[in-house]
């Protein structure tokens, strides 16, 4: 009974379409080709793309035509992460490679630690809840600790270990079903976000 209260109260907390989700302190909204600048400015960054799949740097019209052919594929859903307080782009995150009601989580850069905490619980709620998944997985470079540990706390588990030859790095690979979701104990993660999100606001 307790878990479905819990889930309630994620419910309640955010609102939802097909083309956003709100939460506290976060808004996930579709990105588009006028946001290819932004997200070129965070790809090209060599702080954040170290742990990308593809650290090369791209033009924002290479960017253009990647989400025109992202559209088109119409593979998942790629949203970009909005900080609310500030109405700021903060970074983005995504759901794709889409097969038999399972996808991949990843496409996940955010400068805001608000953001990123509120992000990640946005995205399992959509991919449950508006995209009617059954599993959703995600692959994190080992070496990159404080993304693939911060998994945990939403109800990911392990479920095995790849080799990226492109980057010679091991990845992460973690999953996490729907009933694993319904059942999970999200109390922490919305206390913290709450909390967060007043501090922020008080600042």
């Amino acid at each position: 009974m307790m878990k479905m209260i819990i889930l309630e109260n994620i419910k309640n907390s955010s609102n939802m379409s097909r083309n956003s989700i709100e939460g506290y302190s976060t808004i996930l909204k579709v990105i588009e080709e006028s946001d290819s600048q932004l997200i070129c400015d965070l790809r090209n960054n060599p702080n954040i793309n170290k742990f990308l799949s593809n650290s090369t740097s791209i033009t924002v019209l290479e960017q253009k035509e990647w989400l025109k052919n992202n559209l088109k594929a119409n593979d998942g859903i790629y949203f970009k992460i909005i900080d609310k307080n500030k109405n700021n782009f903060v970074g983005t995150i995504s759901l794709y490679n889409v097969n038999n009601s399972t996808a991949e989580f990843g496409r996940y850069i955010c400068l805001s630690p608000i953001q990123a905490i509120e992000a990640e619980l946005l995205i399992l709620k959509y991919g449950f809840e508006i995209m009617k998944l059954k599993q959703i997985y995600c692959k994190t470079a080992e070496e990159n600790t404080k993304v693939w540990k911060q998994h945990f706390k939403y109800g990911f588990k392990d479920t095995s270990r790849e080799y990226f030859k492109h980057k010679e790095m091991y990845l992460k690979v973690q999953e996490i079903s729907y009933n694993d979701y319904i059942n999970f104990d999200f109390t922490k993660i919305n206390k913290l976000i709450a909390t967060l999100n007043k501090q922020y606001s008080n600042s």
